[in-house]
């Protein structure tokens, strides 16, 4: 039995999205179906859904292959993960394993990231302006009794600012937050952590911008048993002047989606792939992404899979996203110096040595003494850790998990 999704996307500088097409979906794995609709082309602003899949505007009804279970990539973004879909089972009682894409493509969620939405009618779906939250302890006790399957007793205001953020990608629990104006992702602590995430995760975002990566605008917020909660403030969200809680959209694809890959072939992708595929699309970020990828090694990020890089449209044109979801990988000095990252990064594939890294600098519009120069900036920048993890509170046991995961960790680095 066919499904039939209605797809919206919000274009520059408008507060709600208009009716872009209509998605047919079958069978769980599809494939799936899409083709603009006759008003969206008809639009002289209308925009391209995204510039790797579904990029031609004109009514051909185009299909998706059969990756991402037979949706189109950019579809795929917008969809949560673990975290995202234990809510929704939570909130309508059913088992997390039965909740399928098209469950979460009937609901219009207005904070799915970037500028796309789906519902199950041809209705404009309706944006509500977001509360201040008040109590962050509280939402935080909430998102636990989820995990801890006592959703019962949950509050309805708990339940509705819990699924703000089940849109969002991601294990952790999470939830969109309004503060001071700006739209922020928090991500909560769990019981089961070993270590203060959120003051790590607010290091390395420092620590990131340090090295002159592009990251979104942070804050810490310590709870009162002392653990603290991430806010990452939504670069894909630009508030509504004089209009609180209201904003615009834009738009967003993966670099899995990029590289047209299903998530079981992430190991398959490469930092230079990426470079490559974005130079055909008109997106010039070698340098910044050759950055990253050394910033990734020398910190150990070994989470730097292909949904964890990304790209927004500014205005018309897309570029790539401020980096995020960074965090180190604990190691002890002298035990598994040698290791991986997620995708490839040279002629070696995913070996995080010096060598490995330089091996196709040419793939990041660098030569080699010039990507020499970048990794060792980023390496004498990330040697200052301690110095950042201390700002944040971070305890000098959790230090000491990560005392072998940064810079010397790197096989061959100077």
């Amino acid at each position: 039995m066919n499904e039939t999704i209605y797809v919206f996307h919000a274009l520059p500088e408008m507060e709600e999205p208009v009716l872009a097409g209509v998605f047919q979906y079958g069978s769980p794995g599809g494939p799936g179906k899409f083709r603009y609709v006759r008003s969206y082309l008809e639009r002289s602003n209308a925009l391209p859904l995204s510039p790797v899949d579904l990029s031609s505007l004109n009514s051909v009804t185009v299909q998706a292959g059969d990756r991402n279970e037979g949706l189109f990539g950019v579809f795929r973004d917008v969809l949560p993960d673990f975290w995202g879909r234990l809510v929704y089972a939570s909130n309508n009682g059913i088992p997390p394993e039965t909740v399928t894409n098209i469950m979460l493509m009937r609901r219009p969620d207005p904070l799915r990231v970037g500028a796309i939405d789906f519902s199950d009618t041809d209705r404009v779906p309706e944006t509500m302006a977001l509360p201040e939250i008040q109590d962050m302890s509280r939402l935080v006790t909430a998102a636990q009794e989820i995990f801890d399957g006592q959703e019962g007793r949950l509050r309805p205001d708990e339940r509705q600012l819990l699924l703000q953020g089940s849109s969002m990608g991601g294990a952790r629990p999470k939830a969109n937050v309004l503060r001071n104006g700006k739209l922020y992702l928090a991500k909560f602590p769990s019981k089961g952590d070993r270590f203060d995430n959120a003051r790590v995760e607010m290091a390395l975002s420092d620590l990131a911008h340090s090295v002159g990566i592009e990251t979104p605008k942070t804050e810490l917020v310590s709870l009162p048993d002392g653990r603290g909660v991430f806010l990452s403030e939504r670069f894909d969200r630009v508030p509504v002047s004089e209009k609180p809680g209201r904003f615009y959209r834009k738009g967003f694809i993966s670099a899995l989606t990029l590289l047209g890959l299903d998530e079981m072939e992430n190991p398959f992708g490469s930092y230079p792939a990426i470079a490559d595929a974005a130079r055909k699309i008109g997106i010039d970020c070698g340098p910044d992404l050759f950055r990253r990828m050394a910033f990734n090694m020398v910190v150990r990020n070994t989470d730097d899979h292909l949904r964890n890089h990304g790209f927004i449209r500014e205005g018309t044109e897309w570029r790539l996203s401020p980096a995020y979801d960074l965090m180190p990988s604990p190691a002890v000095p002298g035990v598994g110096t040698l290791f991986d990252l997620s995708i490839g990064i040279g002629k070696l594939g995913r070996k995080a040595t010096f060598e490995n890294a330089l091996s196709e600098s040419a793939r990041f519009g660098l030569n080699k003494k010039e990507a020499e120069e970048i990794f060792l900036a980023v390496g004498e920048n990330v040697a200052k850790w301690r110095t950042f993890m201390s700002k944040h509170g971070i305890s000098d046991v959790d230090m000491e998990r990560f005392s072998g995961s940064f810079t010397l960790s790197v096989a061959g680095f100077p």
